[in-house]
């Protein structure tokens, strides 16, 4: 049965470890916190751009922030540390990349493409906020305007509750009063060399003819002749349409600085409005001389320059293609903040649940628990959930260090009081993929929030005679095709069955395709996330993501993740949220999973029966992996008795349990011999 029918999730979600939340967990989310928002009351513009950052922002980028890229040689690339006098400081390609189109290309656009969590935010932020900070020749020269475009957006649409004009929104609530703050003492009516400069502009045709008859008038007094000048410009102030544009050329072309847009969290608004907003900085920013970066994710890139060759070459990008950041960089900076934090915590002894303990023993244990991800198929594990997502990696190791379940058994005081000394890897697995109980069981949520879950490729919206096995057909057929026609691999799936089951199969494809898009499991470049299935008419391809190969090749027989998915789906086992949660030992939970098995079989031979026989031919052919079974069960099945097999193993001088568990592999080796034997026999059957 489907537990969402019987239980309230938050009712059996697992507290959080006591250690952590009287303890540690402060010093976590500091050291896992995400990038700092800029506060823009604390940024100044005068000779020199100057931003204060607060104690949060300094943490944040000293401790906090990851090089991602190669570290600049101090002796090969001296000119880029020469804009400072700080000898520490580190510099890598990404900024340094940043800093040469600043200071040495002449191109007007940069835009940077990077997937969410690559780090797009993070490095612009880091860069113009903290990094140029240091240099008194870069705050003299770089005059940066930050744009944080959806959360502005949003702002406004809730505060007006109507729609607008995206390029005049833009042009009169976003830039033009950052062009006030950073233009006002330029625009200055006092500023002689400014309004010089603008005399001969177009729309400055009439300032420029009183100036010259209040010169002829008072010829022979100087002093009341500036007088009437500068109250001339201060109504040509709030005349001239333009002012704040021209103060920007004048910035760049009479100062030597350069003024420069930065656009950052535009990949949730809509596609046409990053068109228009592009083309408007693009006409500007050639106009009055000023650049622009646009942070994109590829999908909104695509969406903005798809079939349109001609707005590409007129607007002409420079390309900035963040790579996927090296996760192992991120986790190794964190353990040694956290081995840090052991060592300041030295010689305290502390109360924890009526015990005395000592605390940099209790670090230790998180130190430990950071050892365990970086173990080679754990560490596969947490980079593949995370999809390179370092901002979801941040969240999944919260969830992790604050889990429940190191108190089962008593893991957390066995350590401390040194009677174990290595920790077991299901514990980073079932913390992660049961979201330590936090779950709403498979509920409608694939378009919110799914970034904190994993899917369950079992589980199924619509009940067809395929939707046990949907996702993990999509998943294989993907990895054989690599990337395909949605609209043709709709049709050629639903062309595989029978009539009489095309309607419903028809409408859970288009479920699973939503759902595994908004999981990152396979990728679609029009979209990144997609809320309804309207929006799965305007896709053309859809691809595998690594994270999908990871789920097909190595989640989907994974043991804790059988043993927890299966109590998610619809099937005539009686099983509890209760059983689900307390079910502790390895053979308990592998008799559960043989019983599962057991009801995938019977699934899937009905499945079989729904084919046509020429649809089924082509389903064997085409949609399945050659050098994996016919049968999506075996191929679950023979993983997990290998994973039992290695059981066996390390159950030396336990007569009972080894017993047991061998009189299991027994059960499920006759179960994988039956399912085998239905295969070929239905192979044979639809070859007459």
């Amino acid at each position: 049965m489907k537990l969402t029918k019987r239980y309230i999730a938050d009712d059996y979600a697992l507290s959080e470890n006591s250690f952590w939340s009287k303890h540690i967990q402060d010093f976590f989310f500091n050291i896992l916190s995400i990038t700092p928002t800029i506060d823009e009351k604390y940024l100044k513009y005068s000779d020199s751009f100057h931003y204060t950052l607060n104690t949060k922002e300094i943490e944040y980028y000293q401790n906090s922030y990851i090089h991602i890229g190669i570290i600049i040689n101090r002796d090969e690339n001296s000119t880029v540390y020469d804009y400072f006098n700080d000898t520490e400081l580190v510099i890598c390609t990404r900024e340094k990349d940043l800093l040469d189109y600043l200071m040495k290309i002449d191109s007007k656009l940069l835009i940077i493409l990077g997937k969410v969590g690559w780090g797009k935010t993070t490095l612009l932020q880091y860069f113009f906020f903290y990094l140029i900070q240091k240099s008194e020749k870069l705050t003299k020269n770089i005059y940066p305007i930050f744009i944080s475009l959806h959360r502005e957006i949003n702002e406004q649409i809730n505060q007006k509750g109507e729609t607008f004009s995206i390029k005049s929104f833009f042009y009169e609530k976003l830039l033009v009063p950052r062009l006030k703050k950073i233009c006002e003492e330029i625009i200055d009516i006092e500023n002689d060399k400014f309004w010089d400069y603008i005399v001969d502009f177009p729309d400055c045709v009439d300032y420029k003819r009183e100036v010259g008859n209040y010169s002829k008038i008072f010829k022979d007094n100087p002093l009341l002749a500036h007088k009437n000048i500068l109250q001339l410009r201060a109504t040509y102030q709030k005349i001239i349409s333009d002012i704040l544009f021209y103060a920007l050329k004048y910035l760049s072309n009479e100062l030597h600085k350069t003024p420069v847009i930065i656009i950052d969290d535009a990949d949730r608004i809509d596609i046409q409005w990053n068109k228009d907003i592009l083309e408007e900085l693009h006409k500007l920013s050639h106009k009055y001389d000023f650049k622009v970066i646009f942070a994109a994710r590829p999908s909104t890139f695509h969406g903005v320059f798809k079939n349109d060759n001609h707005l590409m070459e007129i607007i002409s990008p420079t390309i900035m293609d963040l790579k996927k950041p090296i996760l192992e960089l991120y986790i190794n900076s964190r353990k040694q903040r956290i081995l840090q934090f052991k060592n300041e915590n030295t010689g305290i002894v502390i109360k924890y649940d009526d015990n005395q303990i000592d605390k940099s023993k209790a670090i230790e244990f998180y130190i430990k628990m950071t050892e365990l991800i970086e173990k080679n198929e754990n560490f596969s594990f947490i980079s593949n959930i995370s999809s390179g997502d370092i901002r979801n990696l941040g969240r999944l190791l919260r969830k992790y260090y604050s889990t429940g379940f190191v108190n089962y058994n008593n893991i957390f005081l066995r350590f401390v009081n040194e009677s174990i000394t290595v920790l077991p890897d299901w514990l980073l697995f079932i913390s992660i993929i049961t979201n330590n109980y936090h779950t709403y069981f498979g509920g409608n949520r694939e378009s919110e929030r799914s970034e904190e879950f994993i899917i369950n490729l079992f589980a199924s919206r619509n009940h067809t005679i395929t939707s046990l096995f949907m996702k993990i057909q999509i998943l294989s057929y993907l990895i054989i095709n690599e990337s395909v026609d949605l609209r043709l691999f709709r049709n050629e799936y639903i062309n595989l069955f029978k009539k009489e089951h095309k309607p419903s199969i028809f409408r859970s494809f288009n479920n699973s395709i939503l759902s595994l898009i908004n999981y990152r499991i396979i990728n679609t470049e029009e979209f990144f996330s997609i809320d309804n299935e309207q929006s799965l008419e305007k896709i053309k391809e859809i691809s595998i993501e690594p994270t999908g190969r990871y789920y097909f090749e190595n989640l989907l027989s994974n043991f804790e993740y059988l043993s927890y998915m299966k109590d998610d789906i619809d099937y005539d086992i009686d099983v509890t949220i209760s059983d689900c949660i307390n079910t502790r030992g390895f053979i308990e939970r592998y008799k559960s999973i043989i019983a599962f098995i057991d009801y995938l079989f019977k699934k899937e031979s009905e499945m079989i029966n729904g084919f046509t026989r020429i649809g089924y031919e082509k389903y064997r052919n085409e949609f399945i992996i050659k050098s994996n079974p016919i049968s999506f069960t075996q191929f679950i099945a023979e993983k997990i008795l290998l994973i039992a097999k290695e059981k066996v193993k390390n159950l030396k001088g336990d007569s009972k349990n080894t017993s047991e568990l061998l009189t299991r592999n027994n059960t499920l080796e006759n179960k994988i011999n039956a399912i085998k034997s239905f295969f070929e026999l239905s192979v044979v059957n639809s070859q007459k």
